[in-house]
């Protein structure tokens, strides 16, 4: 286990409850890290070496058939990398810049009510220097400007579920970096958050065409008018 038992929890967090793929239940020590994934989004504390073994979200080391698939090829690579923009932090202020954002994800994801067989989409949203997170359910729609002065990050949309966004942020509130860089690879769909400590990846959702999402489409083309035809997208990491 992770001296950092907080940190060892929220990274357990991004444990996989599909049964059918056991593997994924747990998290891999490699002797150089510790990943867990849950195989839409990937979490990774970096520089921990132990004997590489497999370990239960409780801390106790299990034994797993099979073997965990290789994970660096997912990484942004050449041109993939060329939008990142990186953020000064202060891990001693409780009211950094993430840590801020973090609560106003929260607090907005709280206001949402879905019915029970509706899965949530909210979209990150970048244009100009200004990046904006959108959600919505049947009767209220939210929008709130996250950050702003960004310049080294093309306009986007990243379409993505609220819990796995709320998951990256308590792990990086738990990392207390000092710099958080924070990307966006259109070609592959996946927004990567780096900091010394660790490391996440996640992919953008399918907008299904269906009634709850067709909703947050709807809000987030008439907030922001598309420039050009938006392309949906979806990557099963470990699939």
């Amino acid at each position: 286990m992770l001296k950092n038992k907080y940190l060892y929890t929220k990274l357990a967090a991004f444990a996989s409850k599909d049964k059918a793929r056991p593997i994924f239940n747990y998290l891999n020590f490699t002797g150089e890290e510790v990943v867990e994934t849950n195989t839409h989004w990937l979490a990774v504390a970096k520089g921990y070496k132990a004997e590489p073994h497999m370990e239960s979200t409780d801390g106790s080391k299990v034994e797993c058939p099979g073997k965990f698939p290789e994970w660096r090829g997912l990484l942004p690579s050449g041109k993939q990398l060329q939008y990142s923009h990186i953020f000064e932090e202060n891990p001693k202020d409780k009211y950094s810049k993430m840590r801020r954002v973090k609560q106003v994800i929260q607090n907005v994801d709280k206001a949402v009510k879905m019915p029970r067989d509706q899965f949530t989409v909210a979209c990150l949203v970048k244009e100009g220097e200004k990046v904006y997170y959108l959600v919505c359910d049947r009767d209220y729609f939210f929008k709130v400007q996250i950050f702003d002065g960004i310049k080294d990050l093309p306009d986007f949309r990243f379409y993505c579920a609220p819990t796995y966004l709320e998951m990256a942020f308590d792990l990086l509130d738990a990392a207390e970096p000092d710099k958080v860089m924070f990307g966006i690879s259109e070609s592959r769909n996946i927004m990567f958050i780096e900091t010394d400590g660790v490391l996440i990846l996640g992919a953008g959702v399918r907008v299904a065409e269906d009634l709850d999402h067709r909703t947050i489409k709807n809000f987030v083309n008439d907030e922001f008018p598309p420039k050009t035809k938006p392309t949906d997208d979806d990557l099963d990491f470990l699939d």
